[in-house]
């Protein structure tokens, strides 16, 4: 994980992690791997997305 973490808000943590766990053991995300971990996952981070959407402050 790293220091990274630290300086994230709950949604870049939630990102990072969606495409640190698409990317699989080799660390290094492929278009072929998040296709694959998005169409796995799909109801999962369609629910996700809109409740931070819903809870998102506008800019």
């Amino acid at each position: 994980m790293g220091s990274h973490h630290d300086k994230m808000n709950e949604y870049d943590e939630y990102l990072y992690t969606v495409l640190e766990g698409a990317a699989g053991s080799d660390a290094t995300l492929q278009a072929k791997e998040l296709e694959r971990f998005v169409n796995q996952n799909d109801k999962l981070l369609r629910a996700i997305f809109k409740s931070m959407t819903v809870r998102a402050e506008p800019i």
